[in-house]
């Protein structure tokens, strides 16, 4: 399943129930991200307050708004399982970006910001793994 699809239909999904309904500042905000996707740099302060609020305002006010639209998503997916592939949307908190998620592989997606960083399990794993190995050779 390509990833362009996947992330439609759960947009879709998230709009045919209320998450983020049209017409408020919240709405707003998660039509700007959608149409940004797949950018994965993620949107600055002064994009959104340009582009969502049409007029300047504080850093504090994005903020504001970022923390409601991450909240809706996480109590949409608190109750509703997630959509067809596991796929699910976040918004990280390291960025102001839409990401597309599997969560049954228990892998991201590409462009998803897990799918960009190491994983700290795997590093400690090869750590301790050189460790039993040089105590074995002691």
């Amino acid at each position: 399943m390509d990833t362009e699809h996947l992330f439609d239909a759960e947009i879709a999904r998230l709009r045919a129930a209320n998450v983020a309904v049209s017409g408020t500042l919240t709405g707003e905000l998660f039509n700007f991200l959608v149409d940004r996707w797949p950018d994965t740099s993620g949107a600055s302060s002064d994009d959104i307050a340009r582009e969502v609020f049409e007029h300047e305002i504080d850093d504090a006010t994005v903020c504001i708004y970022v923390r409601r639209l991450r909240k809706e998503l996480a109590d949409f997916y608190a109750t509703q399982p997630p959509g067809e592939g596991g796929a699910r949307i976040a918004l990280p908190q390291e960025t102001c970006a839409l990401r597309l998620e599997d969560v049954e592989e228990g892998r991201a997606r590409p462009g998803s910001y897990r799918a960009n960083r190491p994983s700290t399990l795997i590093a400690a794993g090869v750590a301790l793994a050189v460790l039993a190995l040089v105590a074995l050779l002691a």
